[in-house]
């Protein structure tokens, strides 16, 4: 159950520019608390989504869509906690250090699989020419 009403963050404290919208696989129970993105069912649009978010292109790539849905059901790591802004979008907290973020911690991981995954299916094809440097 979530809600457009304030939940007592204050904004100020949290990221200036969200790179990834609210609703997209992250879940947001009222009290503020992430129900760990762990979806029983997936939507195959926000999958999509996901994917593209991650660069995944989906047309030629679509054997990688697979990282898209374990990122989408992954939770946060120890140490993090989520929160909502005033507009309720959600933003990541580390809670050691306070800094904050509107990506959440485990989306890097994820970017770094798909390019991984994407170099090994290049060099088994053969393709030694752009694979694609980070």
């Amino acid at each position: 159950e979530t809600s457009d009403e304030e939940d007592g963050e204050d904004s100020s404290t949290g990221p200036m520019t969200p790179q990834f919208g609210p609703g997209l696989g992250r879940l947001v129970a009222s009290s503020g608390e992430m129900s760990e993105r762990t979806l029983g069912t997936l939507d195959a649009r926000e999958v999509v989504e996901y994917a593209v978010y991650l660069g995944i292109d989906v047309a030629s790539e679509g054997g990688l869509l697979w990282i898209a849905e374990e990122g989408m059901r992954a939770g946060l790591p120890e140490g993090y906690t989520e929160h909502l802004d005033d507009d309720g979008t959600p933003y990541y907290v580390h809670d050691q250090t306070g800094t904050s973020s509107w990506e959440h911690p485990l989306d890097q991981h994820y970017r770094a699989l798909v390019a991984r995954h994407r170099a090994e299916a290049a060099l088994a094809r053969g393709d030694t020419g752009g694979a694609g440097a980070a």
